[in-house]
């Protein structure tokens, strides 16, 4: 009798046990439709931009710290890839570049700093601070 009141509480405790572990991590970012999407809402192509100046973008994940299980976006100029600086919100101040045209790149990264394959690019023109 007791050896089917110890299988029976282990069947129970192997059920409660396995329900627990299975919990959902939240910061685990869910695309309700579709692929992931990245875009740059400013500054639009062909602006001209004051240092310092913002890029915002739309990402259709969360942006947040890589720490903490959330996407993140990585911004350079022209062909310096590896040159880049890693924001992890959608809107991320630029404060020094050279002067001159140039080409603004986002990527967005997942949370262990591996390419989604997801980037845009913007060409810009980037001028002295007017005087005044």
């Amino acid at each position: 009798m007791w050896s089917r009141f110890l299988r029976g509480f282990a069947v129970v405790a192997l059920i409660v046990l396995t329900g627990c572990a299975r919990s959902t991590d939240h910061r685990t970012p869910q695309v309700s439709s579709g692929p992931m999407t990245l875009s740059i809402v400013s500054p639009k192509a062909g602006q001209t931009v004051y240092l310092p100046f913002e890029v915002k973008v739309k990402a259709n994940v969360p942006l947040g710290n890589p720490a903490t299980g959330e996407h993140h976006i990585h911004i350079w100029f022209d062909n310096n890839r590896g040159d880049y600086n890693m924001f992890g919100s959608d809107n991320a101040e630029i404060t020094s570049a050279s002067f001159g045209p140039h080409t603004v790149h986002v990527s967005l990264n997942n949370p262990d700093h591996t390419p989604t394959g997801i980037e845009t690019s913007v060409e810009i023109e980037i001028v002295d601070t007017p005087a005044g």
